[in-house]
């Protein structure tokens, strides 16, 4: 597409897109910004492929064109991401999502995203992009099963109200790095724990690249916990 043929005014480039991320947080379910000039497809391909996440979830929200477009947008994460953005908007098309949000606003509360992240690098974490695109852009309201950092890490002993069973490790603040056992190496590795489920039960996200098993979501015996 020549960027040279679009209306006066319009970013010629990568930075001047990125300016429109600041236009979307005005945006609401009642449709396009007043004077929001039309573009063709594939400018709007172009656009929302430098928006941040949560720009890209109020745009899908401006209206149906809009809601069909975002989804095909080619979304400039490495590859490893794309998959698990495109995952987020299909979780909020569900009924189990729209149930649970009700619980999910009333126990929200704010937290540093740059220093939560920080707190586990400094404790030598090497995320996946996709949980630390997750951690940093993810809109706090799209939480699912109540597993974020925003969220309570209180005790849940049934699905009220559509909470896992068990503990969001993530709501613990100041974060703290683990390190579960690593069978075939006879080793340890760093992990993320990420929800204590019913006994014996933990998530987990390996941060190992060598194990095989880096950024790969796991369920370990958490009588086989060790904090660093």
């Amino acid at each position: 597409m020549n960027l040279a043929t679009l209306p006066r005014g319009t970013p010629k480039g990568v930075t001047g897109l990125r300016y429109y991320n600041k236009t979307m947080k005005g945006i609401t379910t009642s449709g396009p910004p007043a004077n929001f000039p039309s573009f063709p497809i594939e400018l709007y391909l172009a656009l929302f492929s430098h928006f941040l996440l949560k720009a890209l979830f109020a745009s899908r929200g401006t209206c149906h064109e809009w809601r069909k477009l975002v989804i095909k947008a080619d979304i400039p994460y490495p590859s490893s991401t794309s998959s698990p953005v495109r995952s987020l908007f299909t979780l909020i098309e569900c009924e189990y999502f729209h149930r649970t949000r009700p619980c999910i606003l009333d126990n929200l509360k704010d937290f540093d995203r740059e220093a939560y992240v920080d707190a586990f690098v400094q404790q030598g974490a090497n995320f996946p992009e996709d949980f630390k695109l997750w951690t940093l852009e993810s809109p706090a309201k799209a939480a699912i099963a109540d597993i974020w950092p925003g969220l309570p890490d209180d005790a849940v002993e049934d699905c009220f109200k559509g909470r896992l069973v068990g503990r969001n490790v993530l709501g613990i603040i100041p974060s703290q790095l683990s390190s579960i056992p690593f069978m075939p190496q006879q080793r340890r590795i760093p992990t993320v724990c990420l929800w204590v489920g019913s006994s014996p039960d933990a998530i987990w996200l390996p941060l190992d690249e060598e194990s095989g098993v880096y950024g790969k979501v796991m369920i370990c015996d958490i009588r086989e916990l060790y904090i660093e």
